[in-house]
């Protein structure tokens, strides 16, 4: 009799607690992977995708996207479920999930024993990038080619499908709280501190933050399949910013401030850090819609994208002006690879450079020992 498996992204917390659990049992428990390398700031900067049997969780993984490729990471099953062909489904789903995203590349690192396994399975070598090697552990790049959807999400896609729950095909009710974004100039301001979400405690409070200052964001099931940008001013939440990956474009979404502050400065602070934090991914190109028409000259009207009506608003698409910065490619140190979210921001001296790498590759090291 055929097993029945459902494979879907993660959009719960429930989900997500369940999948750490079975990270840390087979890895932390396990292996003795120690639990700040196991879970290493990068589970709120991505999509986690879960199949389940009999709703017991049989497998997770991990995707992080950048604007040429995404990473594929932490893939774990559960060994309790012996099913047939488990991984080829995961692949599949992750494989239509990511080319309805725009993506044609995925990049992954592989132990020297599992690398004949992976090529099996359709990945190809990268004989042009470097391998890991973490004191003797050597880690092997591999890279899977992806067909084009027939109709992936680009900046000329209609509004609807860019605002949609991620990986439905069915357009989602929208909530105009979340999908304009106040369009002011993205300088750095004195006294914001901005921060990318990296904990479950963290994920919490912001969920939190935003039920109380704008429930309405909680409820289009896009929070965990994204980058949440954090500003803090005295230690205190002011206001965060969702960020969506898509091949083409990154979207600027989900604006929440806090209530009775001002609004202009700590979303100054957020664009800023967007700014620099998107270009290190390579991208070109991101997406927000402001219902101002009239904008600063550092927010640049988006010919290609289209309005977005809602509530009897129009939305206007404008984008950040953003350059390449130390641009992370598929080809890069592997160190950066596998750095957390934000830490590929490296200084411009080369001193303090190889010191934050060596600081990256001793923090990882044993994740991979076992």
């Amino acid at each position: 009799m055929e097993q029945k498996i459902e494979i879907d992204i993660i959009r719960n917390l429930e989900d997500l607690r369940a999948s750490f659990a079975l990270r840390r049992q087979e890895f932390v428990e396990k292996q003795s992977v120690k639990e700040n390398l196991e879970f290493d700031g990068n589970d709120f900067s991505g999509t986690h995708i879960i199949a389940k049997k009999d709703n017991q969780i049989a497998a997770v993984m991990r995707l992080r996207y950048f604007s040429d490729f995404v990473r594929l990471e932490r893939f774990c099953k559960n060994p309790e479920l012996r099913i047939p062909g488990l991984i080829d489904n995961v692949l599949e789903y992750t494989r239509d999930f990511i080319s309805h995203k725009g993506y044609a590349q995925t990049h992954c690192f592989c132990k020297e024993g599992l690398y004949r396994h992976w090529l099996d399975k359709g990945h190809d070598p990268l004989p042009d990038a470097a391998l890991l090697d973490l004191g003797g552990i050597k880690l092997y790049p591999v890279s899977l080619r992806i067909p084009p959807a027939e109709n992936p999400v680009k900046l000329s896609s209609a509004a609807e499908i860019i605002a949609a729950p991620e990986g439905r095909n069915h357009i989602g009710e929208l909530f105009a709280e979340g999908q304009f974004l106040p369009a002011v100039t993205p300088a750095k301001q004195p006294g914001y501190e901005v921060s990318i979400v990296r904990t479950l405690t963290e994920m919490e409070n912001l969920l939190e933050f935003q039920q109380k200052h704008n429930p309405k964001l909680l409820q289009d099931g896009n929070n965990l399949t994204a980058t949440h940008l954090v500003c803090s001013r005295r230690n205190e939440i002011a206001a965060s910013l969702r960020i969506r990956y898509f091949r083409d474009f990154a979207k600027l979404e989900n604006f929440c401030a806090a209530a009775g502050q001002p609004v202009e400065p700590a979303a100054a602070a957020l664009y800023a850090y967007a700014e620099e934090f998107l270009s290190a991914k390579g991208y070109r190109h991101t997406l927000a819609y402001s219902s101002q028409m009239r904008m600063p000259e550092e927010l640049h009207p988006l010919s290609l994208a289209q309005p977005l009506t809602c509530d009897n608003r129009i939305g206007f698409p404008f984008s950040l002006n953003l350059s390449p910065h130390n641009r992370v490619s598929i080809k890069s140190h592997p160190d950066i690879l596998i750095a957390a979210e934000g830490e590929w921001l490296l200084p411009k001296e080369p001193e303090q450079t190889r010191n934050t790498r060596a600081i990256i590759i001793n923090r990882h090291k044993e994740h991979y020992s076992k």
